[in-house]
């Protein structure tokens, strides 16, 4: 019986003594060189062990197998600010990019990719992408502070966009390149924001305003008392082409054929003081030239949307103008 309890007593102590030393073993098997240390000199580091040959470090072969950092960056939104009463940054989302705009994006990478012509960068919103363009590096002289710099335009309007003011993502890789491609990514503020014209007084829009062939917009406003008011022209980009102060603008006004030159009238009905008229603006030179007859009357006044009519024969065209007076007694 002795005997038994003595070899069972050796057994635990054997036991005792082997369980830790091998459980270092395994702590030690889960370092791995190129994580947790680096290898010897003499030696290299090959799927996580170090073996003979090479000069050390974290790579096998004594190189390093990480894949090379892609640092992308996009610059501050070139949008403007405030100009001749017009905002042109989104005040909801400051700093965003216009989604008609071309977006210039910035690639650096640490290191030389495999084959510079296959980076390519791609604009990817939540419910699609825009197409893939080249990355181009930076032309001779231009500074790069990195093993390889170069970019991109990216359209701004290609990836469907199914909101008024959002983000996109920027995406770099290397096409073809497989699981072992490098790549990177940022993030970028989109909004369908243009701009917004702050109107002088009188400042009172209740007409809707008319489109242009050019995308110029015509809005006439009125005071208070729809006794004075003027037209204005503001351009694609928000800027005021002309303003004629001609007198409250009430009834929306209506544009006419493109013309040779790139003029167009823009038929508009205007009421100074007790005076209502009829006309339209050379939209190039923004001079008001009356077609029907003025009409006299403190309540008299063209309240309707103007409509018209464009009729063409032998060669030439004639455009006619229909408007609805209220207020008017014979």
């Amino acid at each position: 019986m002795k005997r038994v309890l003595w070899a069972l007593g050796l057994l635990l102590w054997l036991v005792g003594c082997v369980l830790p030393d091998e459980q270092a073993f395994l702590d030690e098997r889960s370092l791995t060189c190129g994580v947790a240390f680096s290898c010897p000199a003499g030696s290299s580091c090959v799927q996580g062990f170090c073996v003979l040959g090479g000069d050390g470090g974290p790579g096998a072969d004594g190189g390093d197998t990480s894949l090379p950092s892609f640092l992308v960056t996009v610059p501050p939104a070139d949008v403007g600010g405030v100009s001749g009463g017009t905002t042109y940054e989104d005040p909801f989302l400051p700093g965003a990019w216009r989604r008609d705009q071309v977006l210039p994006v910035e690639v650096r990478i640490n290191g030389s990719p495999r084959d510079p012509s296959s980076l390519v960068a791609v604009l990817r919103s939540e419910v699609g992408s825009g197409s893939e363009v080249s990355v181009l590096p930076f032309p001779p002289g231009q500074p790069c502070d990195a093993g390889f710099c170069g970019g991109a335009g990216l359209k701004l309007w290609e990836p469907p966009f199914p909101t008024f003011r959002g983000s996109m993502t920027v995406e770099v890789r290397e096409r073809g390149g497989g699981e072992d491609a490098g790549g990177g990514s940022a993030f970028v503020d989109v909004t369908r924001w243009k701009w917004r014209h702050d109107l002088e007084s009188p400042n009172r829009v209740i007409a809707a305003p008319a489109l242009g062939h050019s995308g110029v917009v015509y809005v006439g406003t009125t005071n208070d008392t729809l006794d004075d008011g003027r037209l204005l022209a503001l351009s694609s980009e928000g800027r005021v082409a002309w303003s004629a102060s001609g007198g409250a603008v009430v009834a929306s006004p209506t544009v006419g054929e493109l013309r040779d030159g790139g003029s167009e009238r823009v038929y508009v009905a205007h009421r100074q003081g007790s005076v209502s008229r009829v006309g339209f603006y050379a939209s190039v030179e923004g001079r008001f030239t009356p077609t029907c007859p003025d009409v006299l009357g403190s309540n008299v006044r063209v309240e309707s949307s103007l409509a018209l009519t464009q009729l063409s024969a032998g060669g030439t065209s004639s455009e006619t103008v229909y408007g609805v007076y209220s207020g008017y007694e014979r």
